[in-house]
């Protein structure tokens, strides 16, 4: 899989967290991070943290919940080997 490593500007970050789930109903949390599937644990901290910037509800208001709430469950299982590999 390739993801591209800059932030998007094609994807609304404050609401629509549907860009993130693929054809087999899982959620792709690489392209929650935009980043790539062979990323070691500091990209995705600095990924995780760059985006948490921008997507925030206090800093985006409330339609940004959803995408928080997603980012914040890619970093969990990105960061963690074990949930990683699964």
């Amino acid at each position: 899989m390739i993801v591209a490593n800059s932030f998007s500007d094609d994807v609304d970050y404050e609401r629509d967290t549907s860009e993130f789930v693929l054809e087999s109903g899982v959620v792709d949390y690489y392209a929650v991070l935009n980043i790539d599937d062979d990323a070691d644990a500091s990209e995705v901290k600095a990924a995780y943290r760059s985006l948490a910037k921008v997507c925030h509800p206090d800093i985006s208001g409330d339609d940004s919940m959803n995408m928080c709430i997603l980012l914040n469950e890619a970093y969990t299982v990105l960061s963690d080997p074990e949930q990683r590999s699964e």
